[in-house]
């Protein structure tokens, strides 16, 4: 980046000369993951609409508080796909994604997850009832519980026997 067009202060009152340049910052965090990829999940918003919706999903099967588990999303197999990476909240793992491994387990969090979206609380789009908690408070204006499942019941008339 160029230097600033308009001269300012530091934080110490001096004139600032430094240059500005943009930067990361990061955080190593060696844990169990479980990257899950689903049938036409490709638009951002929708794609942590069904983050959402299996992290509250595995915390309701797990029976554990959705704050020892996390997620976010990634890049998928092709272009314009979306990825959903899952993993414990504590270095090293504590074995709870790890539970997704057995089928039985990985449907049980996805028929909470439909569960969980499929508009018992009585919201439009989101609510704390469904898909909001404080951790994803950045995507609250475009959450959807809709979105969701319309994608999670995809995929349960796909891969899932009705319980």
């Amino acid at each position: 980046m160029e230097n600033p067009k308009v001269k300012h202060k530091s934080p110490y009152g001096t004139e600032c000369s430094a240059t500005l340049e943009k930067f990361s910052l990061g955080h190593e965090l060696s844990t169990d993951i479980v990257r899950l990829q689903f049938p036409d999940l490709y638009e951002e918003w929708g794609t942590y609409s069904v983050a959402y919706a299996v992290l509250l999903g595995a915390s309701d099967t797990l029976e554990v508080p959705a704050t020892d588990l996390n997620v976010t999303i990634t890049r998928g197999n092709q272009p314009d796909e979306a990825a959903i990476v899952l993993y414990d909240n504590v270095p090293g793992g504590a074995g709870l994604v790890a539970q997704l491994e057995n089928e039985d387990v990985f449907l049980d969090v996805l028929h909470a997850a439909c569960d969980r979206v499929h508009g018992k609380c009585g919201c439009d789009s989101s609510c704390y009832g469904c898909l909001r908690s404080y951790r994803n408070q950045f995507a609250h204006a475009h959450l959807n519980r809709n979105t969701a499942l319309a994608i999670l019941e995809r995929v349960s008339k796909i891969h899932m026997v009705p319980q």
